[in-house]
């Protein structure tokens, strides 16, 4: 039972740190393309 909650601790971590992951690259994706839109050549 213990080995199960510790494992699911970690398996929630990693779900929530892909998901940060995945939200901070496309953050950053749609920086870099408004910023790319922005130069005027």
């Amino acid at each position: 039972d213990r080995i199960a909650d510790t494992v699911g601790k970690y398996e929630a971590l990693g779900w929530l740190c892909g998901g940060l992951g995945f939200f901070a690259t496309l953050g950053l994706m749609a920086t870099l393309n408004d910023k790319a839109s922005k130069i005027p050549y």
